[in-house]
């Protein structure tokens, strides 16, 4: 099933032309459409269409990002299921959401795996990244080895300590404990 949620108010949506050819390719019983802005539309999936194991969000800046991924998150199946964000490395605001994402993924490698792509046959609009929730996976061997988990996460650290320093310039790694 293939839940699309849209305001459908965009100038030059092709959204009514889509339902015509779902309908007439007998499609549109697997499609549900709902009309609504994204805030608040999870209250509308219909519980039998849970978990999602694919979502596609193409809209906004990094707060919309963020709300989009707080609200549905929950919803995605924890055994793999994909959010895809669109248009990510290049545009400041969702890329520093990716960021965000990225260091939980460093303090967290149970909960989830994020990839980007890079588009480098398109000058805008030419990336996406893959979030992927994994924490209903049965965990890897190298998570239940307590030593090898220690060191996985004093790397993590580490990483973002220097990440810090970078962000705060020179002769900042003797300020950054």
């Amino acid at each position: 099933m293939l839940i699309a949620i849209d305001t459908l108010t965009h100038p030059n949506t092709s959204a009514p032309a889509v339902q015509i050819q779902l309908e007439q390719l007998g499609l549109s019983g697997f499609v549900t459409i709902i009309n609504s802005d994204f805030r608040g539309a999870s209250e509308k999936l219909d519980p039998a269409l849970l978990p999602v194991d694919f979502a596609w969000f193409d809209v906004g800046g990094q707060q919309e990002y963020q709300d989009f991924f707080t609200e549905y998150w929950p919803f995605l199946n924890e055994q793999g299921g994909t959010l895809v964000f669109h248009n990510t490395v290049n545009n400041p605001g969702p890329a520093a959401f990716i960021g965000s994402l990225k260091q939980r993924q460093l303090l967290q490698p149970a909960d989830l795996e994020v990839l980007s792509l890079l588009e480098p046959h398109k000058l805008t609009q030419n990336s996406c990244t893959m979030v992927r929730r994994i924490s209903g996976v049965r965990e890897t061997a190298y998570l239940h080895d307590a030593s090898l988990r220690a060191e996985l996460e004093r790397s993590a650290v580490e990483v973002l300590r220097q990440q810090r320093c970078r962000d705060a310039g020179p002769g900042a790694l003797q300020q950054v404990v």
